[in-house]
């Protein structure tokens, strides 16, 4: 169906309903599906399936919280379907929805697919956009006891991805714990979900009491009309982990949910229609805090969900993963971040992920390493500048990537600059471009490195005695010179 357009497909599908979520404990775990009907005769089935869960589990959560847990994985679901046709309507048979809730639905519509909109330069200003509409009885589940836990322990659930910023969490964490008083220590597990090996590698080499694996599926009849020429585009990945992990948080009897979303996130890719464009809206401090209000209307202080890197940038992280790497050699052989490598578990070495990650790593870890984890130097390649430029803030968008600060671009090369001239090491040929045409040209960059690499962002949520394990990344530190 190649060539039709925004119009004509909601004219074809004039709603998206969400009709039921079907919940199913079973021998290996418990799934959960969320069936969704796009008008007139399309049905999509969603899968979660969260390995482990027993009935104990089970016993754990209040009357209806199950219900409620899979009504909210249902709705986010909601957004991959719906942005297939954008049909005008999205209609809620599968539960009770406050207006503030419906409110809140809509705003993550909004600005989770920016970067959907963007793309495909549609109008995500028109009033008629969509309307939501509940079609369930009214039934308002609130848990029974939303008190705050009063143990002077701390149990922790760590979502974990494979890339450097869950390793620094989780490398941070576990000192801590591996320090603290046995009156105070700490419970830790961790989460992945649709496991990767990476994700997969770093719950063995740094083992915990706990993990928990969660495999989701989307309908395959989805990306059947994605080929079909039905609209297509990047959906908030991380809204769907926050829920999850809430509900995992709940079934396996922890606290608190530790994400590793960084302030780097905070900084948006492009203006458009007068809006800020964030490919990674769900991992910033504006959506940590939504979703917490959110959640805690209905559960309580229980869990508590923020993200432990908050306070830091990209660049503070990636300097403290370079002391990870000397310390446990195999995490610096099977980390990822390259989402084009991701099904062949490499990187790339040619997206805009792969070279930032390089960047950023570049002042702290030696070439040689760096080109033994990613293939080879791509500081060396000069068809990568135009992506650099990107990077820097010198062209009309940021990539749609999980990437960094126009900034920590500009400083890692910087920093990078110096650490091979302080070596007498032969510049490549990327790096050297770089420095003639945009480096040399700043003011202040020593200045400006150590104002960055000693940076706290006062606005985060972590409790004050997890606050004190990332201080430590803002210590002035200078990069370590190869032997």
């Amino acid at each position: 169906m190649p060539g039709l357009t925004f119009d004509e497909l909601r004219l074809r599908h004039p709603r998206l309903i969400l009709q039921r979520v079907e919940i199913d404990p079973q021998s290996a775990g418990l799934e959960i599906r969320p069936v969704l009907t796009l008008e007139p005769d399309i049905t999509f089935t969603s899968r979660f399936i969260i390995h482990g869960v027993t009935a104990a589990h089970l016993e754990r959560l209040a009357p209806g919280e199950l219900e409620w847990f899979g009504l909210q994985l249902g709705l986010i679901e909601t957004l991959s379907y719906w942005k297939a046709a954008c049909p005008p309507v999205i209609e809620v048979a599968a539960g009770w929805l406050t207006t503030e809730q419906l409110a809140w639905w809509q705003d993550l519509l909004v600005q989770g697919l920016g970067e959907f909109f963007y793309r495909n330069q549609l109008d995500f200003t028109r009033p008629d956009l969509v309307q939501w509409v509940v079609t369930a009885p009214e039934k308002v589940f609130h848990h029974p006891n939303p008190t705050a836990s009063t143990s002077p322990t701390r149990s922790i659930l760590l979502p974990l991805g494979g890339g450097k910023d869950s390793l620094v969490s989780q490398d941070l964490v576990l000192n801590w714990l591996n320090h603290s008083e046995p009156a105070t220590r700490a419970e830790v597990g961790y989460l992945v979900v649709n496991p990767t090996p990476a994700a997969v590698d770093s719950t063995r080499l740094r083992p915990v009491g706990q993990v928990i694996t969660v495999d989701r599926q989307l309908d395959p009849q989805l990306m059947a009309l994605n080929q079909q020429g039905y609209l297509n585009g990047h959906t908030p990945f991380s809204a769907m982990v926050a829920w999850v992990s809430s509900l995992c948080a709940r079934l396996f009897n922890f606290e608190t949910v530790a994400v590793s979303n960084e302030r780097s996130s905070n900084e948006g890719n492009v203006q458009y229609l007068g809006h800020e464009i964030n490919h990674q809206y769900s991992k910033t401090f504006a959506f940590e805090q939504s979703f917490q209000n959110y959640v805690r209307s209905v559960m309580g202080e229980r869990p508590l969900y923020f993200s432990l890197l908050r306070p830091v940038y990209e660049l503070q992280i990636a300097r403290h993963f370079a002391t990870v790497i000397e310390r446990y050699p195999e995490l610096g052989q099977s980390f990822r971040s390259c989402n084009v490598g991701q099904k062949t578990n490499s990187w790339c070495g040619h997206c805009s992920k792969c070279l930032f990650a390089f960047l950023i790593l570049s002042p702290f870890v030696a070439p040689e390493t760096l080109s033994n984890i990613f293939g080879y130097n791509l500081l060396t390649n000069l068809e990568l500048e135009p992506i650099a430029l990107e990077l820097f803030g010198k062209r009309d968008t940021k990539p749609f990537e999980c990437v960094g600060t126009f900034e920590e671009s500009l400083i890692a090369t910087y920093l990078t600059w110096q650490r091979y001239q302080a070596q007498q090491l032969e510049l490549p040929a990327l790096l050297t471009k770089l420095v003639e045409t945009v480096v040399a040209k700043e003011e202040h960059l020593s200045e400006r490195s150590a104002t960055l690499l000693s940076a706290w962002n006062t606005a985060h949520s972590l409790p004050s005695d997890l606050e004190a394990i990332v201080k430590p990344l803002t210590q002035p530190l200078q990069p370590k010179p190869t032997p």
